[in-house]
């Protein structure tokens, strides 16, 4: 169980990394390059910016979403956290939605594969 929770942690921290710690190099490679691609595509084009930083009754739903789908990816999210910019005036970027649609989707994938990782790890899966 031990090696299962480590697992799991790498696989979310670092996408890939759970997979490579339970011998799936390939699997982890491939998340790992799809994972930083979309993700730096994201961020390079806005993606780390959120603009609007106060929460609503009406909006509350809407972040949480967004809140939730970067924390999917893990170091991602605390790059977000560190060099985010959640000013209005990031809404002037032209490509900040799909740069931030790209980074959110990023996250979402890498739940899955934790999902994946545990599976491997936990022997539901060969």
């Amino acid at each position: 169980m031990e090696k299962t929770a480590l697992s799991v942690a790498l696989a979310w921290f670092c996408p890939g990394l759970g997979h490579i710690l339970e011998r799936r190099i390939k699997t982890g490679i491939v998340v790992a390059v799809t994972f930083a691609l979309m993700f730096a595509i994201g961020a390079a084009n806005g993606g780390l910016d959120y603009p609007g930083a106060s929460i609503s009754r009406d909006s509350f739903l809407l972040h949480f979403l967004n809140i939730f789908a970067r924390l999917g990816s893990g170091l991602g999210y605390i790059i977000f956290l560190l060099f985010g910019n959640s000013s209005p005036e990031a809404a002037s970027k032209i490509t900040f939605e799909y740069g931030g649609r790209l980074v959110e989707i990023a996250g979402l994938m890498n739940y899955l594969m934790i999902l994946n990782c545990f599976d491997i790890s936990s022997r539901r899966k060969k």
